[in-house]
């Protein structure tokens, strides 16, 4: 299963100093052309972020798997209710 958060780089900001490679515990982040690059292996942990001074990393969320979508993960349809505004019951 794909991780729902990923980070990503904005190459505008990137100073390419390797904070956030060194911190990656998963070796998901290299340098290309001097700047981070995050790999497909990324576990959306963040800590890439947390040590990078230029805000160069930001989160990017993902789409569920479609199976996940459909079935939930505990293999039932999920359901969703929302509380609030015109709700007779509430």
């Amino acid at each position: 299963m794909r991780p729902m958060i990923k980070a990503r780089v904005l190459q505008e900001r990137c100073t390419g100093c390797g904070v956030c490679e060194q911190l990656c515990p998963m070796e998901a982040i290299g340098m290309e052309g001097g700047k981070a690059l995050v790999l497909d292996h990324c576990s959306g942990c963040m800590m890439c972020m947390q040590g990078c001074t230029m805000e160069a990393i930001q989160p990017m969320y993902l789409e569920p798997e479609p199976e996940m979508a459909q079935t939930g993960p505990h293999g039932h349809a999920p359901v969703a209710r929302a509380w609030g505004h015109g709700d007779p019951e509430r």
